[in-house]
């Protein structure tokens, strides 16, 4: 079931960044992407409450396959999106030109290389910041309830309903 949540989510990221560069306009790409992050942060914070309903009613392994189910969904839905926008049959004219025309007017942009990747601030940046979500998520949904539990043994009833501040 992890490898099954890995493979629904993990290309999530990659395609998200390839549907914002294909079918919306240069100038709306931040916006977009600002939407995709805040999805994801959101998702997070909406998450813990669910994650910890659903630890409590069906344990664990409940849990995983739940979460791997329903992340599939999002993983089903970019299926039925066209790669392109003109591909698309539901697509306005006036739209698809937008699209076109914004992506062949700003300046050419290389790739870069590995090397150049590595000397990149930017991507540090972006890698420091997912690096310290990813440790805090970990902590949150990981490491604090296991602690709680093998080396306090602490029911996980008691920390998870909130009766464990009262009592400390």
């Amino acid at each position: 079931m992890r490898l099954v949540l890995g493979v629904a989510e993990g290309n999530l990221w990659p395609v998200s960044n390839a549907l914002t560069n294909r079918w919306f306009p240069v100038r709306e790409h931040s916006r977009v992407q600002a939407f995709w992050i805040t999805g994801s942060t959101l998702g997070t914070a909406v998450g813990i409450p669910v994650v910890t309903a659903l630890i409590l009613s069906s344990g664990w392994r409940g849990t995983l396959v739940s979460l791997s189910l329903v992340s599939l969904l999002p993983a089903a839905l970019f299926y039925f999106v066209a790669d392109w926008p003109r591909k698309s049959k539901g697509i306005r004219e006036q739209e698809l030109r937008d699209i076109e025309t914004d992506r062949k007017s700003p300046a050419h942009v290389e790739p870069l290389s590995f090397g150049e990747l590595l000397k990149s601030t930017p991507f540090w940046l972006v890698t420091a910041a997912q690096f310290a979500s990813t440790t805090t998520i970990y902590t949150l949904v990981q490491w604090i309830p296991s602690y709680l539990t093998t080396f306090r043994h602490v029911p996980s009833r008691r920390w998870a309903n909130g009766s464990l501040l009262a009592t400390s």
